[in-house]
């Protein structure tokens, strides 16, 4: 066995190295100390918070503590030892959840079970002619309608085949076309407070419908996006407020570079 050699190393360099492995080793030891006081340690309180605070409530403090406990007594958790309470399987638990995105459990030193939920955040409502329909969120995921809340967003009606049946995975090509469509106008302030809703026809086209004025903007479909709002922007600047609102029944995007108006 070869033996361990301190040849060419100084005095000051070995007593470095012996306070380094002495401190390493001491962290080490204070670590597990910790780690075992606190699987030890029994719960004192329960702290769920929802993420991010805005005025969503498709999911609540209630529905949370019901899905972790059964039956949303978390005083019931409180005096239990904290090691019972398996962080990575009450994750899986909320996350089953349509309206949660992620959820974060830990424990914290002072004997708290802390719970981060953060929910997904809808960005257009689909209507169907022969069900409630359903949501698409930001991240482009299908989301149910909820009892409790109804998100003011964006509306798409027409010619939409696929509904929510469970799977929060878009399908269709014109689903698809139409969270394109979307996330551009959702980009933009000056979209967000003109459109109220889009419609779809059975070709796939589409058709804006403001909140301000009677008329129709005929988009077409998705493509060449960005230069069809960019033009419809410029009219809406140098035009719009020049002739009136109520001018113009039909504005049509679907020629390249052009924007045709009918009265």
């Amino acid at each position: 066995m070869k033996k361990l050699s301190f040849k060419g190393y100084s005095t000051k360099k070995i007593v470095q190295l012996t306070l380094w492995s002495a401190l390493v080793l001491f962290v080490v030891i204070l670590l597990g100390l910790a780690r075992k006081e606190q699987e030890e340690m029994l719960c004192r309180d329960v702290d769920i918070r929802m993420k991010p605070e805005m005025e969503l409530i498709f999911t609540d403090w209630d529905d949370v503590a019901k899905m972790i406990t059964g039956d949303g007594n978390v005083a019931s958790m409180q005096g239990k030892p904290l090691k019972t309470f398996h962080a990575g399987e009450l994750e899986m638990t909320l996350e089953l959840s349509p309206y949660i995105r992620n959820a974060e459990v830990y424990t914290q030193m002072d004997g708290v079970l802390s719970i981060e939920v953060e929910q997904r955040q809808p960005l257009f409502r689909v209507f169907r002619q022969n069900s409630g329909g359903f949501y698409v969120d930001i991240e482009g995921k299908k989301m149910p309608l909820s009892s409790k809340y109804t998100a003011r967003v964006f509306v798409l009606r027409g010619a939409v085949a696929e509904q929510y049946d469970g799977n929060d995975t878009i399908k269709t090509p014109v689903l698809k076309e139409a969270y394109e469509l979307m996330t551009a106008l959702n980009s933009k302030e000056f979209w967000r407070q003109q459109i109220e809703e889009v419609q779809v026809d059975k070709k796939g086209e589409f058709t804006l419908i403001p909140k301000v004025g009677n008329q129709k903007i005929l988009l077409g479909t998705a493509d060449q996006l960005d230069d069809k709002l960019y033009n419809l922007h410029l009219f809406y600047k140098h035009a719009m407020n020049r002739v009136g609102w109520s001018t113009y029944k039909v504005i049509n995007l679907k020629y390249s570079g052009q924007v045709v108006c009918e009265k």
